[in-house]
């Protein structure tokens, strides 16, 4: 195995690791601002949040089994950047 491919797998496990854990702040968020907020801010936060950090992750596996290691890094960071952005929106708010 190249030190690339271990460096990119690295990568992809560690950005898998941050989108469970801001997928849990995303779904902490959303259900607090849902009960004691605005209804549809934490809703509409937490569809946007998993809508853009899905299709995000899964490309960044394809493109790791594609040996597309840039490709892998970049889409695995958008996957869990997107949550904590919306988790983000839902404390600011």
């Amino acid at each position: 195995m190249s030190d690339k491919h271990g460096n990119a797998r690295k990568g992809l496990m560690a950005n898998t690791a941050l989108l469970v854990g801001a997928g849990v702040l995303l779904a902490v968020t959303s259900i607090a601002e849902i009960t004691t907020g605005s209804k549809a801010l934490g809703i509409i936060s937490l569809v946007v949040g998993a809508g853009g950090a899905l299709p995000n992750v899964l490309g960044a596996w394809k493109s790791f089994s594609n040996l597309e290691y840039g490709e892998t890094m970049k889409k695995g960071v958008i996957a869990w950047l997107v949550p904590t952005g919306m988790a983000l929106l839902n404390l600011a708010f």
